[in-house]
């Protein structure tokens, strides 16, 4: 187990990764030593060198005044935005007793995360007055500097000068410096370097580890710190002879951050963090890659996949994203910076979709908000030569995050359901392992929490008192509940994702969340969708003595329970989801919260528990959409079965789903019947008019169909279903290793059409194949 060292009560803190390495006064002394020459070879004195150089900047000006579509209504919207700040009275300290109020303890107000908006105002300034020199702009960003300058602190306590409030302040300084050197005197100047002088070391000593986040280089207070460490010390490298030790500290530790951060795009932190940090890593990136070689850091896979991360945890309708971890549904900052700028680095047609597709002006911008860098890097970043290319993909799969999200379209009345899954105590993480949640129409209907009020002592205390607040414990979660207790919250607690299957019409998913919970020696979680229908959720609970299971539902203060016990939540429209446990479980019914500290806002989401008692306990939902203006029909369901095995059939127009599972997830065994089966863990088939339609296998072993079948060394995962040209296609998720059978009257095509014969002895990697008759011999 990981020993942690815990800032208990701070506003932001964390317990810090004791076995991560800090980057040491010797590392730097030797990155600088090997590169110095180099940054001083590429830069001269008094000439910029920030994100563009004098030769660069009239091209990319010029980009930006050609800007047209959305780009356009951000250049007009920074313009407003630049008019109203410049009328702006200067920003004087005020201390942290001045702030505390309902909404801000005096633990938060130490932080002093005001100053982030001056900071952010000094770097759009110089971004406007380096776009259109304007007197007024020159003018109001001198003194906006010189007032920065002066506060008394940058941060207090053990935020002083070494935190978000410095980075944002130092960040904004540099750009301004860099750019727009002229406009302040030769007093000025000289007041400028020393303050940098006497405050920046202080966050280099926050690298070496004085603060949490020297060695958090998965954390977003590492990404913008260190970001603004390395572009001060790049805007005074000829200026300030400990400068180059900045740049190279800021070096060393990307190189770590680009190393440890998820491989597929994701944040730990969740969207909102995650927006936070990207903006200062590409702005650190961007904004050296003129003199150093920070654009190797595009290399990275974490990079190369963070488009993806966000285009998949986009709600229906674009306006949010996914509600995980310390949360608010909303992108933080942005995020129209970061799709512009990964858009570009790799020509990715979705991520410059998504931003042009936005239906909101990016987030932190405007006349009164706190985070206008935001709109400068949107406009300086955007990309016209990229085409736009609307996603397709309807299911992802987060393997290190341990994130699903399936969807049945890309309209805006669609619905999302998602899957939370991987390790419980991660930064802003909850006690939330397995939790699922329901978007219809950009609308929660099943909901999660997200950030509570973290103003109380103990919110931040990952050992323990973390756990005590409502938003963070398991209760508050669309989780399973076992005997009213919280999931551990321990280095190894949380989910595994076993399997995913995503075919056109359908998707499947396993996940284990045994080792969420003390007491228990199994909790299985299977999922299954058919798109515009439904989705199955299918739970196994197995303790080691007789248990309380509890299913939760955190709905919206709406939701009915109906009589004859089905949940019903509208959307904003007419549109709604309806919800029900099978198998004559019992009813849901309203739970009041029982941990001691219940920080959600009044009327934000109530809780709906189903429970049920015994040694072994199952339970089968059923989650039903309906877009707006659709009639509810009745469906025949059934949950049937023994503590092994279940069977869940479904009834529906015309069509009948006959679903079976086997309680353990690692159990192989028979399943189906004479026309379609074999040895699997799970299988689910579709019948209409009396023909197969789609069958999905799990930990399948052995199959028999009417076109094709398989013997399997290793278990396979996969789903079979029909096409619009009267196809059979099948996506395969894991490899079929063993003998393969197929119908003379069928052809095994790969996805280049490809026509294979496997045979004994086969291997079939994953991907999509096809099954396609083949022609009947002509007659003689």
């Amino acid at each position: 187990m990981v020993v942690g060292l815990c800032l208990v009560g701070a506003a932001s803190a964390w317990c810090a990764d004791e076995s991560a390495k800090l980057i040491t006064p010797d590392e730097v002394a030797a990155c600088r030593a090997q590169h110095e020459k180099e940054w001083l070879a590429k830069t001269a004195p008094g000439q910029p060198r920030l994100f563009y150089d004098k030769d660069s900047w009239p091209a990319a000006a010029a980009r930006v005044r050609q800007l047209s579509g959305a780009g356009a209504k951000w250049r007009a919207f920074a313009e407003e935005t630049a008019q109203a700040i410049i009328k702006q009275p200067l920003p004087v300290y005020r201390p942290p007793e001045e702030f505390v109020g309902k909404d801000n303890s005096i633990l938060q107000a130490r932080e002093e995360l005001w100053q982030r908006a001056v900071g952010n105002n000094i770097a759009f300034l110089a971004f406007m007055a380096r776009l259109d020199d304007r007197p007024e702009y020159r003018a109001y960003l001198r003194e906006l500097v010189l007032a920065a300058l002066k506060l008394d602190s940058w941060g207090v306590g053990i935020w002083r000068d070494c935190d978000l409030a410095a980075a944002h302040i130092l960040r904004g300084v540099a750009m301004a410096w860099d750019w727009h050197r002229d406009i302040f005197s030769e007093q000025d100047q000289a007041f400028i370097r020393e303050t940098i002088a006497r405050r920046t070391p202080t966050m280099l000593g926050g690298l070496y580890g004085k603060i949490f986040w020297g060695r958090e280089y998965r954390a977003n207070h590492n990404h913008i710190s260190v970001a603004a460490l390395g572009l001060t010390g790049l805007a005074f490298l000829h200026d300030l002879p400990q400068a180059a030790d900045w740049l190279a500290a800021s070096m060393l530790d990307y190189e770590r951050v680009a190393a440890d951060m998820n491989s597929d795009g994701s944040s730990e932190e969740g969207l909102g963090y995650a927006s936070y940090g990207m903006n200062f890593i590409l702005q650190f990136i961007e904004g050296t890659r003129t003199v150093t070689d920070s654009a190797k850091f595009y290399d990275s896979p974490f990079l190369k996949h963070a488009a993806n991360y966000r285009i998949g945890s986009s709600t229906p309708g674009l306006e949010g994203v996914l509600l995980w971890g310390d949360a608010t549904g909303k992108d933080y900052y942005g995020p129209q910076q970061i799709l512009c700028r990964l858009a570009s680095q790799y020509d990715d047609g979705g991520a410059q979709f998504l931003a042009e597709s936005l239906p909101f002006l990016p987030r932190g911008a405007g006349p009164t908000a706190n985070a206008n860098d935001v709109l400068a890097f949107a406009l300086l970043w955007n990309d016209p030569s990229v085409q736009a290319r609307a996603p397709q993909q309807l299911d992802y799969r987060y393997q290190d995050w341990e994130v699903l999200t399936t969807r049945n379209s890309w309209k805006n009345d669609a619905y999302l359901f998602t899957l939370k899954a991987g390790l419980n105590n991660l930064h802003h993480s909850h006690l939330d392992a397995g939790a699922i949640a329901f978007n219809l129409g950009g609308s929660w209907l099943l909901t999660a929490p997200g950030y509570g009020d973290h103003g109380a002592p103990g919110f931040w205390d990952r050992e323990g008192k973390r756990w005590t607040f409502f938003s963070n414990a398991t209760e508050s979660h669309s989780t399973m509940l076992i005997n009213g207790k919280n999931q551990r919250f321990d280095r190894e607690a949380g989910a595994s994702v076993l399997s995913m299957v995503s075919a056109p019409r359908s998707m499947f998913a396993s996940v284990d969340m045994t080792r969420a919970y003390d007491g228990v020696k199994r909790v299985a979680r299977r999922v299954i969708h058919q798109r515009d229908e439904y989705l199955l959720v299918l739970d196994d609970v197995e303790g080691a003595e007789s248990l309380r299971a509890e299913w939760l539902a955190q709905v919206p203060p709406r939701a009915m329970v109906q009589d004859d016990g089905d949940v019903v939540v509208t959307a904003n429209s007419t549109a709604s989801m309806r919800l029900r446990l099978l198998g004559g479980a019992a009813a849901f019914a309203e739970r009041a919260p029982t941990v001691e500290h219940f920080n959600l806002p009044a009327g934000k989401m109530k809780t709906l528990a189903a429970a049920q008692e015994g040694r072994q306990v199952r339970f089968a939902a059923l989650i039903r959409p309906f877009a707006a203006g659709a009639t509810y029909e009745p469906w025949k369901t059934e949950l049937a079965g023994d503590a092994a095995k279940s069977l869940v059939t479904i009834s529906g127009d015309g069509w009948v789903d006959a679903v079976e599972s086997f309680a353990d997830p690692e159990v192989i065994g028979q399943v189906g019947d004479k026309e379609v089966g074999g040895e699997a863990n799970v299988l689910a088939v579709r019948r209409q008019a009396g023909m197969i339609v789609t069958v999905i296998l799990a930990g399948a072993k052995r199959y028999a169909g009417s076109s094709w079948g398989f013997v399997s060394q290793t278990p396979v995962d996969l789903i079979e279903e029909p096409s619009a040209e009267g196809e059979r296609k099948i996506s395969l998720a894991r490899e079929i290793k063993g003998d393969v059978r197929i119908d003379a009257s069928y052809q095994l095509l790969d996805e280049n059409g490809q026509v294979l014969s496997p045979g004994e002895g086969a291997t079939l990697s994953p991907g999509a194949y096809t099954l396609r008759k083949t022609a009947p011999a002509a007659s003689s």
